[in-house]
């Protein structure tokens, strides 16, 4: 018994064997390991700085927005709040804030009747990186917007069926009677009315349910 003790202690300890192995690979191997350690520093450090950058990015998009929005919307001022808003959104691209100045500036380009304009700044903002879902949807909604204000309304009609279908963020009400609208454009009435009569199915209370609107439905019916 005594022997076996006296053997266990002079056996190398398992912990010391290993220790001693991984001493012998990092002196053969420690130029390598002083490089790898070195590489992975900078990578943390140029996140850390990536961060920074990115956070200062933001706050100055948001304080250019903000400055551009206090441009007062009246009609000796709407050029200087569409260029003020158009230079936020390109100077500031892929940011919250630059995505939001776009889809101000369209709609201020709708207001102003340049639809086509207005067009290419929704098309724009749905191709931005970082768009968040909401923001996704009122590009959509603009952009069929100004489409059915060209007279494009094959084209309008698919995007506002597509958000009805898929469930709107907002309310849906509206685009029933854009829908509507649109169909009744293209000489679609028995359509036209069937998306009003969707809309007082669906959405019995809804403010949209006017006299002016069961007037409409009204010639529709008997046109």
């Amino acid at each position: 018994m005594a022997r076996s003790f006296r053997k266990e202690i002079k056996a190398p300890d398992s912990f010391q064997v290993t220790v001693q192995k991984v001493l012998a690979w990092y002196r053969t191997n420690e130029k390598v390991v002083l490089v790898t350690a070195g590489a992975l520093i900078i990578a943390i450090g140029s996140f850390g700085g990536y961060r920074a950058w990115n956070a200062n990015l933001r706050e100055k998009a948001a304080l250019a927005l903000v400055i551009a929005e206090s441009i007062p919307n009246e009609p000796d001022n709407k050029k200087a709040a569409q260029k003020a808003l158009e230079k936020v959104s390109v100077d500031f691209p892929g940011t919250k804030a630059g995505i939001l100045a776009k889809l101000q500036l369209a709609a201020l380009l709708n207001e102003g009747g340049d639809h086509k304009a207005a067009e290419g700044e929704y098309r724009g903002a749905l191709a931005a990186s970082g768009l968040g879902e909401m923001d996704r949807e009122l590009a959509r909604r603009g952009l069929a917007g100004s489409l059915s204000l060209q007279g494009k309304c094959s084209e309008a009609l698919p995007i506002w069926s597509e958000i009805l279908n898929t469930g709107s963020l907002l309310t849906q009400e509206d685009l029933y009677i854009s829908q509507s609208a649109c169909l009744a454009e293209l000489g679609k009435k028995a359509e036209a009315l069937k998306a009003l009569e969707g809309l007082i199915e669906k959405h019995p209370a809804s403010p949209f349910i006017t006299p002016e609107l069961r007037a409409r439905m009204d010639r529709l019916r008997n046109g």
